[in-house]
């Protein structure tokens, strides 16, 4: 098992398909879930693309998980830059919201805090789910298609 190290305000390149097509992720923060919180964008660039500084990444294609950057084969995924002037708030950090409702109690994690909830609040917001390479490619996906928009609940 391998795991691509990084820290928050890095953006990777996460392939999409055998042609070398990706999109890009952007670490927000690694949270006590053990995993990291990142945005993946919408915009979809080819192999060809050298230049990171100047790419427009485009919406966020779905809302802000946790994933684990860990490869059970070899990881094609690749570090592009690094912004140590990257600040969470660019993200909407403190606005992120996280449902963790698979036991009771119910828990609402927002902006890195757990506070007490209802079930009935935690309808319809992104499960606490940690997602792990694969799976999160076959969501990137899936939502690329348009089976899926920017706020629906992806079934796992």
């Amino acid at each position: 098992m391998k795991k691509l190290k990084v820290l928050a305000g890095d953006l990777v390149r996460i392939p999409i398909d055998e042609n070398g097509n990706f999109v890009v992720c952007r670490v927000i923060s690694e949270e006590n879930v053990n995993a990291h919180l990142v945005e993946v964008f919408s915009n979809v660039f080819s192999l060809q693309i050298k230049d990171v500084n100047n790419l427009e990444l485009g919406d966020r294609l779905f809302r802000p998980v946790f994933l684990k950057f860990m490869f059970f084969d070899n990881q094609k995924w690749v570090l592009l830059k690094h912004d140590p002037d990257y600040c969470r708030t660019e993200s909407d950090y403190e606005n992120i919201k996280i449902a963790f409702d698979g036991a009771a109690p119910y828990e609402l994690w927002q902006g890195g805090k757990l506070y007490p909830s209802s079930l009935d609040a935690l309808v319809g917001l992104e499960p606490s789910i940690v997602w792990f390479p694969p799976k999160i490619v076959d969501r990137i996906v899936a939502h690329l298609a348009g089976k899926y928009g920017p706020s629906d609940v992806f079934p796992v």
